[in-house]
């Protein structure tokens, strides 16, 4: 009776933790006035929409607020809708994001990438990186790559700034959500190198990591050169 007892005091005290944190995320994001108003968005000029498959674009345009900040000026920046895949299920999704690099010509081989998977920011359709002004607050963190010569893949993740359900701490769905942040990216600018690493933190962490496990059949078309998933959300299924 009383391992009964202690493993339902257990249990009511990892609900009551994971109801905290689920409140603590609805309320994460940004607020209205992060988001970028004013300035037209206008389509990126190098942006191939041609394509159908995973990574393939929807829309790529200019970040006008974004580009007027420090750190927006010292890149070319643009906000992509592109397509890729739902972990749980394999159908096709929207996704939105960003992608950068660096100014000026590229080197031989391309930009090398990084794509940078974010920690938690929210559930609802305006925690997406891409609609704020300072991408959330990651702004400083993209500036850091691109000064040392790299192009940069900020997925939203499913759900987060475009349309749709957020599944958050799916790790699966997130992976592959940068994986094809890499292809959106060289589908929007030119010179940028089909190598590859994936970076996250957090929720991001888990994307990296999942991103790494899926890459080599997913993404065969890319060179996954390694992963780091610093302090990776942990699989909460078993609650």
């Amino acid at each position: 009776i009383w391992m009964t007892e202690a493993r339902g005091h257990s249990t009511a005290r990892w609900v009551l933790v994971l109801l905290v944190v689920i409140a603590i995320v609805s309320s994460a994001c940004g607020s209205p006035g992060n988001v970028a108003v004013g300035d037209q968005p206008t389509a990126i000029p190098t942006a191939d929409l041609s394509g159908s498959g995973p990574g393939s674009l929807i829309s790529a345009t200019s970040m006008p607020a974004f580009s007027r900040s420090p750190e927006g000026q010292l890149v070319d920046a643009a906000r992509v809708v592109y397509r890729s895949t739902n972990g749980d299920t394999g159908q096709q999704t929207e996704v939105s994001g960003s992608v950068f690099t660096p100014k000026g010509d590229a080197p031989e081989g391309g930009w090398p990438v990084i794509s940078f998977g974010h920690g938690t920011t929210g559930l609802d359709e305006p925690c997406g990186p891409s609609v704020s002004n300072t991408l959330l607050g990651f702004s400083s963190i993209i500036d850091g790559y691109v000064s040392k010569g790299y192009a940069v893949a900020l997925a939203d993740y499913q759900g987060l700034g475009s349309p749709g359900v957020h599944p958050y701490t799916d790790a699966k769905t997130a992976g592959l959500n940068m994986i094809d942040a890499v292809r959106a990216l060289r589908h929007t600018f030119d010179g940028v190198s089909a190598r590859w690493a994936a970076v996250g933190g957090s929720q991001g962490g888990g994307a990296a990591w999942a991103a790494d496990e899926q890459a080599g059949s997913y993404a065969p078309d890319l060179d996954l050169v390694g992963a780091v998933a610093y302090v990776p959300a942990a699989d909460v299924t078993g609650l």
